[in-house]
């Protein structure tokens, strides 16, 4: 793929502009025959999308067994040589350099309702499984269904289609679950939807009190001082980690351990570290969750 090349918009038609790259290398447990690959997600609606603002993607949630798609987004890959080539390093080279502003800068999107500026998303794979699915006003390309509704269309009527959906479910799912999953994701995300749900009598109106955290994954940047992670490790509630260890180094070589005894440890994190809530007492209204 050379510079300037351009890819056209998936719904649009529109011009794209590349938001995310990323090269996957050959290593020492490649066969021979396997190739460098490059693979560009564009975009022609980022500036308006709730994901692109956290530094998430919907495309990069996908998986062998799941396959995302957006109606603002489009994912290119390319083949490049085998390690043997000569050609190897440089085709790398020149994406790397062709990509520099845009390398591993976004991550996969939370499993969570979310708006894209003019659609609202629905990335629930059990939704879409369902026999009576068209009652729900999905959009469609080449007469495929997708997991998206117009913004013009999130109303309290679709989404209490979307809770009456019946079918079979991916990995046996409860149906219950799932739907208390979504409302309390539209508490979360939209709360105003949420509430017009709740007195139409879509939504329980008990999971607005007294729904536990336990047991969600969150960001651990967003929940307070005091989580204690494995090994010791404490969040600090700014932005690292500390461990407090009273076993010796004996793994470092040419200094006398024995006495060392209480070792103090600090680590920086990355705002993509997430855990799993144990305590209640550690959530607060600013808390990111990603289920």
């Amino acid at each position: 793929m050379e510079k300037g090349y351009k890819i056209r918009a998936l719904f649009k038609g529109e011009d794209m502009k590349v938001i995310h790259a990323s090269i996957e290398k050959c290593n020492r447990y490649s066969k021979h025959s396997d190739k460098a690959k490059c693979t560009v997600i564009s975009c022609d609606n980022a500036e308006g999308c709730s994901l692109y603002k956290e530094g998430k993607c919907e495309l990069l949630r996908s998986s062998f067994w799941t396959r995302t798609v957006c109606p603002h987004g489009n994912v290119s890959r390319e083949n490049g040589f085998t390690r043997r080539a000569l050609k190897y390093h440089d085709w790398i080279r020149k994406r790397e350099e062709l990509y520099k502003d845009n390398l591993d800068v976004l991550t996969g999107g939370p499993k969570k309702i979310f708006d894209t500026g003019e659609y609202i998303g629905f990335p629930y794979v059990n939704f879409m499984d369902s026999d009576d699915k068209t009652a729900v006003p999905f959009i469609t390309k080449d007469s495929r269904i997708l997991p998206y509704i117009k913004k013009e269309d999130f109303t309290i009527e679709t989404i209490a289609c979307i809770l009456a959906l019946k079918g079979k479910l991916y990995y046996s799912t409860d149906r219950d679950e799932i739907n208390k999953k979504l409302c309390r994701h539209l508490k979360e995300i939209f709360p105003d939807k949420f509430r017009e749900c709740v007195d139409a009598g879509i939504c329980v109106e008990e999971l607005d009190n007294k729904a536990s955290n336990v047991g969600r994954i969150a960001y651990l940047h967003t929940l307070k001082a005091g989580v204690e992670l494995e090994r010791n490790w404490i969040w600090d509630g700014i932005d690292s980690i500390a461990s407090k260890s009273s076993e010796p180094l004996w793994s470092i070589s040419r200094v006398n351990t024995k006495a060392m005894t209480d070792i103090s440890l600090k680590i920086k994190i990355d705002k993509t570290v997430t855990v799993e809530i144990k305590d209640e007492k550690f959530v607060t209204n600013d808390t990111i969750f990603v289920d």
